[in-house]
C-alpha cells in the first residue's frame, strides 16, 4: 500500500470519508494486513475465519479508495456487544477512520436495540483510550497482566446504548458503492 495511499489521502483530506460496512470471509488477506500494523500479537487467518464462522460475531470494515484501511469485530448477545478486535493501517491513524468506523457501528448497534458496548484497551493506548472516551466510554475496571505479549493491565471501558447520543450521527453507505466507486 506504501506512501502512494496517504500521498491521495493527503491530498483529499476534506473529500475522503471511509465507507463502513459489514465484511465477508473474503476479504481476509486485507484484513490480515490492518491487523498485523495494528495488534500484538496479530490474530491469524484461523482467528479471523473463526469470527466469520461464529454466529455472534460481527466484522465491520472501513473502506477507502476501494481498500480496507481499517476493521472492527464486535460479538453481540442478546441486547449486549463487546468489542474483541480493532484496527486501523498505521499509516492512516489520526486521519479520522477510526472514529468515523466506531461510529457508525456504535450507531448500527443502538438502532438493533442493544443497550451496551464493552471492551478492553491497553492501558497504555492513549489514543485509542481517548477516541472511547470521546463516544462515552468510561473506564469501569482493569484487569491486571491481560496481554500476553508483555503483561499490559487492560482498562475495561463500557457504553450505555440508551443514553443520548454522545457523538454526530452517519449515513448508511455500502461496500459495494465504495468498491465502485475506486
Amino acid at each position: 500500500m506504501g506512501g502512494g495511499l496517504m500521498s491521495v489521502v493527503n491530498s483529499h483530506a476534506e473529500a475522503l470519508r471511509p465507507v463502513v460496512c459489514k465484511l465477508s470471509g473474503k476479504v481476509c488477506p486485507e484484513l490480515l494486513e490492518v491487523e498485523r500494523q495494528s495488534n500484538r500479537p496479530p490474530w491469524g487467518e484461523e482467528l479471523f475465519e473463526r469470527e466469520f464462522a461464529n454466529r455472534y460475531s460481527r466484522i465491520y470494515g472501513a473502506r477507502l479508495l476501494g481498500r480496507i484501511v481499517g476493521f472492527l469485530v464486535v460479538h453481540v448477545v442478546m441486547d449486549e456487544a463487546h468489542v474483541v478486535n480493532f484496527g486501523i493501517l498505521t499509516e492512516l491513524r489520526g486521519q479520522g477512520i477510526g472514529r468515523v468506523l466506531l461510529e457508525e457501528v456504535l450507531e448500527d448497534l443502538r438502532r438493533e436495540a442493544h443497550k451496551t458496548v464493552t471492551l478492553e484497551v491497553r492501558a497504555g493506548n492513549l489514543p485509542a483510550i481517548n477516541l472511547y472516551q470521546s463516544v462515552g466510554f468510561a473506564e469501569c475496571g482493569i484487569r491486571p497482566a491481560y496481554y500476553s505479549d508483555n503483561n499490559e493491565d487492560a482498562l475495561t471501558m463500557r457504553l450505555d446504548l440508551t443514553a443520548p447520543v454522545s457523538w454526530r450521527s452517519t449515513d448508511d453507505r455500502d461496500c459495494a458503492s465504495a468498491t465502485k466507486a475506486a
